[in-house]
């Protein structure tokens, strides 16, 4: 084990007396070394960055994207795979964001980034509202709620009065400066990630919503009357997650670089390298686990038409 996936586990506080298989320690040493390259980045280019309007900002997007790329692996490894699945959700989403963000005019993306939250907020704030005044509760509880609504809008009111004084300060008109915060799926395809929305994201989407496809699995292993067929799910799904981890540690790579392309950093020898390391993972671990995925499909529908035809013979 190398000195980087070394830091990954001891900064995580994660024993390395176990067996680590080699793409963990390879995603792990990944995830350390993007990050050792964009600190250093920053700390070498500070004088010009801290001139842009909003690479503090976009630097704090990456920040956690970093921990929730770590954070996916690190559950991961110890053992909590569904787990893991919403996780990854989380770090693809953030990576889409940072990635996005960097294209273009990153100062209007980043304000219509904080004016979506906002704005999201005071609608969810007037839905609670409009429940609590519909409710049975007794009026001292929904007195209590209707203080805790006035807190957060006074909150957000304080957050757009700072971003106004803090951007007037360098000439920039919160309400009046352009850019949009599409939606999920439009941000994936605005980024060229269209195909990775319907496939990876909602496929990960299904974990953070819990739908019952593992309890269908649970149930088909009871179901279909194979030696060895539960086994085959269980490590279908162990290697279905890893595929996940690994894909989205690859969105954490690439929407490093782009973060720090947009501030002209060179990333060519430094941060390409790394990603095309974390998508060569990925295309190992599907090349080598292939006939693992497809193995409990192939077993459930021959015992499926074998019981069928049997009914039928009867």
């Amino acid at each position: 084990m190398n000195e980087a996936a070394q830091r990954f586990f001891d900064d995580r506080c994660i024993s390395t007396e176990m067996a680590f298989n080699p793409y963990i320690l390879s995603a792990a040493e990944i995830i350390v070394q993007v990050d050792d390259e964009i600190n250093r980045s920053a700390e070498e280019h500070i004088e010009r960055l801290q001139n842009e309007a909003v690479w503090s900002i976009l630097h704090d997007m990456y920040k956690k994207c970093h921990e929730f790329a770590g954070g996916t692996l690190a559950t991961f490894l110890i053992a909590h795979i569904a787990s893991a699945e919403a996780l990854c959700r989380t770090t693809i989403e953030s990576a889409v964001n940072l990635h996005y963000a960097s294209c273009g005019d990153d100062i209007g993306n980043v304000l219509a980034y904080f004016r979506n939250y906002i704005t999201t907020e005071r609608i969810q704030n007037k839905a609670w509202l409009k429940s609590v005044d519909n409710s049975s509760y007794p009026s001292e509880v929904k007195a209590h709620h209707r203080a805790l609504i006035e807190d957060k809008e006074n909150s957000l009111d304080l957050y757009e009065d700072a971003l106004r004084k803090s951007l007037s300060i360098i000439n920039i008109d919160y309400n009046k400066h352009p850019g949009s915060w599409p939606s999920t799926f439009d941000r994936f395809s605005r980024i060229g990630k269209e195909v990775d929305y319907r496939t990876i994201y909602t496929a990960l989407c299904s974990q953070a919503h819990n739908d019952p496809e593992d309890i269908l699995n649970n149930l088909m292993s009871r179901i279909v009357e194979v030696d060895g067929y539960a086994e085959s799910i269980e490590i279908e799904k162990y290697l279905f997650s890893l595929n996940m981890v690994l894909t989205s540690i690859y969105f954490y790579v690439e929407a490093s670089a782009m973060y720090l392309a947009k501030y002209n950093i060179p990333v060519t020898k430094t941060l390409v390298p790394l990603l095309k390391r974390a998508a060569d993972l990925v295309v190992e671990l599907q090349s080598s686990s292939k006939g693992h995925i497809l193995r409990p499909l192939r077993i459930a529908s021959t015992s499926l038409l074998q019981g069928t035809a049997e009914s039928h013979g009867r």
